[in-house]
């Protein structure tokens, strides 16, 4: 039966039916795995532009032990495999995609409706020649670019996603006028023997600011969180570039794992930064609108480079 459908298939594709006799390598290879099926069924992939599948499936070829039919012609095949892949690699287009300023943990890639890894993020990924459609989904929102190629072009999509949108700093309430004096009866004359004490409670401080001094806490910590993450993103980036494993069009795969770690640790400083910003913006604007307990209350904010500082008196 095997033998059969096989002849039936390069039938088809000395008849230039390259789709027929693909669909019946297909069928033939998963019912027998050996290197003649392997190699007829790339060069099919590749007569439909299936350029990545069809290097896969080369790859395959010449990787398949030498145990069923003909041995002789079972190795020729897999010699013709290897030459006809590395003929092959050259044609296949690059498409590297770069989310700035970085893609966050719930964030999702697809190319042509199908989900990108992100460690392959910023590196050169192989497709077909042809139109790709590249949407990004993060923050709430989409982001949508078309990618066309040609055989051997390589190109590179940017989408700059931006961050979730910062609170903005308000002002302190200006301070009220003070009330007009209103005549009014005089007070009861108070019993000399009463107890008043000389001293008045100290000034409660408000659940805002409260809730003001947590949410600078979380953000001083985000902003750590984020510094310390940048300096090792910087880290496992400049051992990339000297592992002499990477190069401008991608890592080899005994590098994929460091790849992920460094997107990793790129996203865990991205979030660190903005729940640092975020919160600590938070923080700021219930502490300055928090209602004052006395008249001598003052707040002094300073902000640098991954720290904020903030003195006051209450």
């Amino acid at each position: 039966m095997v033998r059969d459908t096989g002849a039936q298939a390069l039938a088809d594709y000395r008849a230039g039916n390259y789709r027929a006799a693909l669909d019946k390598l297909e069928r033939a290879y998963s019912l027998l795995k050996v290197p003649t099926l392997a190699l007829w069924s790339a060069r099919s992939m590749a007569k439909l532009g299936r350029l990545v599948d069809a290097s896969e499936r080369y790859l395959q070829a010449t990787r398949l032990p030498v145990s069923e039919g003909d041995t002789e012609v079972q190795k020729q095949a897999i010699a013709t495999a290897r030459q006809e892949r590395a003929q092959l690699l050259p044609r296949i287009p690059k498409l590297t995609i770069l989310v700035m300023p970085g893609l966050p943990q719930d964030g999702l890639v697809t190319i042509d409706g199908r989900a990108v890894p992100p460690a392959t993020l910023g590196l050169a990924r192989p497709v077909d020649p042809g139109r790709h459609l590249v949407v990004v989904g993060c923050y709430g929102q989409n982001y949508q670019q078309q990618a066309v190629l040609a055989e051997g072009q390589t190109q590179k999509l940017v989408f700059n996603v931006g961050n979730a949108p910062p609170l903005a700093l308000v002002a302190p309430p200006s301070p009220m006028p003070p009330a007009k004096q209103v005549a009014s009866a005089p007070a009861p004359a108070e019993d000399a023997t009463a107890d008043h004490g000389t001293d008045q409670a100290p000034p409660s401080i408000s659940q805002q600011q409260l809730v003001g001094w947590g949410a600078l806490g979380l953000g001083g910590a985000g902003l750590v969180v984020g510094t310390v993450g940048g300096v090792i993103t910087s880290s496992k980036k400049s051992s990339l570039d000297s592992s002499g494993d990477c190069s401008g069009t991608g890592c080899t795969e005994s590098q994929y794992d460091a790849v992920d770690s460094y997107n990793r640790w790129r996203t865990i400083s991205t979030v660190g930064f903005v729940l640092g910003g975020v919160a600590t913006t938070a923080g700021v604007v219930l502490l300055l609108t928090a209602p004052e307990q006395e008249d001598t209350n003052r707040v002094a904010l300073t902000l640098g480079p991954g720290h904020v500082d903030l003195a006051g008196r209450f």
